[in-house]
């Protein structure tokens, strides 16, 4: 069972970044699908670091780490390489903070 499914992390939670305004309409297809890979990304690191670090750190300062690390990379990586440096960048930053 993952983050989603136990209701830990959800859509329009405030676990995962807000999403865009869907009625856009000027948004192009693109566009739309690097938003979603940057929401299933997000969650996917949130879970793996969660199940790394839960003895270590909370789950809100994992989800806070995420956040961050994800805000620093937006728009600074391609978004083919997002997934990968965020739970790089989640992971160093949780391994040198103790609660």
């Amino acid at each position: 069972m993952n983050l989603l499914e136990a209701g830990i992390v959800s859509r329009g939670s405030p676990h995962l970044p807000e999403r865009r305004n869907s009625g856009d309409h000027h948004r192009s297809s693109l566009e739309s699908a690097q938003h979603l890979v940057t929401e299933f990304s997000y969650a996917v690191v949130v879970e793996l670091l969660f199940r790394e670090f839960h003895g270590q750190h909370p789950l809100p300062m994992i989800v806070d780490v995420v956040r961050a690390c994800l805000t620093d990379l937006e728009g600074q990586v391609p978004p083919g390489a997002l997934a990968e440096l965020l739970e790089r960048s989640a992971r160093q930053r949780l391994t040198y903070t103790w609660c």
